[in-house]
C-alpha cells in the first residue's frame, strides 16, 4: 500500500513543469488584459472560446481512446 502511494507521488512530481507552463500562460494573458482594457473583453472571449474548444477536444479524444475500458 505504501509503495503504491509513494509511486503515485513520484509520478505526479515527474511532470512538475506542466503547472508552471499553465501559470506562465495565465500571467501573460493577465498582462495583456491590463495593458489594453478596450481589448480585454475580446481577449477574454477568445481565451474562453479556446478553453472550451480544448476541453471539448480532450473529452472526445479521451472517450475515443478509452472506449473499450469505459462502460456505456
Amino acid at each position: 500500500m505504501e509503495a503504491t502511494f509513494l509511486k503515485s507521488i513520484k509520478e505526479a512530481i515527474k511532470h512538475w513543469y506542466i503547472p508552471v507552463l499553465v501559470g506562465l500562460f495565465f500571467v501573460i494573458v493577465s498582462i495583456i488584459v491590463f495593458m489594453s482594457p478596450a481589448g480585454s473583453l475580446l481577449t477574454l472571449s477568445i481565451l474562453f472560446a479556446l478553453s472550451f474548444l480544448f476541453g471539448g477536444l480532450s473529452e472526445i479524444i479521451f472517450s475515443v481512446v478509452n472506449r473499450h475500458q469505459l462502460e456505456n
